[in-house]
């Protein structure tokens, strides 16, 4: 496959990936917009928020604030986003969008994991859409991506650092870059640092 038709396919299944996710999800915005409120923290020099919404029940009071219990990598990937539409911002369209570059990065990393000399590259490049689709709409991602909630969005853009993690194994296998990206998926969903016995092995 030409350079220019594996971009084309990669922008056909984003574009596919976030508009279904965006049509099937349970509403927008999500009610448990942390991720917002806590960029507007970072923004404001605060590490807490000044108050505490009765649906949000997952907060630390402690001091002068309370403090979000999440791992912060997504808010502060919201930021640029939140300096501009504020606390208004829809964290739900932010996670279908990590969600529609999760659904792209399955479609590398499987591009990745399936290289062998001597293949036929139209059998292989059929596979490798496959597995992208498979994942996209045969798994829970569908639903995390599309419903964008605190616990949901941390999933999910955690898979999208992973999933660049592993294409970097597979390719370039830069220690310090694999690190790196294993360490973002990491301050997105804690549990994830398990993965590091992958990444070393």
């Amino acid at each position: 496959m030409l350079l220019s038709d594996r971009k084309m396919l990669y922008l056909l299944l984003f574009v596919v990936a976030f508009g279904i996710y965006s049509f099937s999800g349970e509403g927008h915005p999500t009610l448990y917009d942390y991720y917002v409120r806590l960029a507007d923290a970072f923004l404001h020099g605060r590490l807490y928020l000044l108050e505490k919404p009765p649906w949000l029940a997952e907060l630390i009071p402690f001091d002068k604030g309370y403090y979000v219990v999440y791992a912060p990598l997504p808010a502060i990937l919201m930021m640029p986003l939140v300096a501009l539409f504020g606390l208004g911002l829809n964290q739900t369209l932010v996670s279908v969008f990590f969600g529609g570059f999760g659904v792209v990065m399955a479609n590398v990393v499987a591009r990745d994991v399936s290289k062998r000399d001597g293949e036929n590259e139209v059998a292989r490049e059929r596979t490798c859409l496959w597995a992208a689709v498979l994942f996209s709409f045969g798994t829970i991602f569908w639903w995390l991506a599309s419903n964008g909630g605190v616990w949901l969005i941390a999933q999910v853009t955690s898979v999208f650092f992973l999933f660049m993690a592993i294409h970097e194994a597979f390719n370039k296998m830069r220690p310090l870059v694999m690190g790196l990206l294993v360490g973002a998926s990491f301050w997105c969903r804690l549990p994830t640092i398990l993965t590091i016995f992958f990444f070393a092995g």
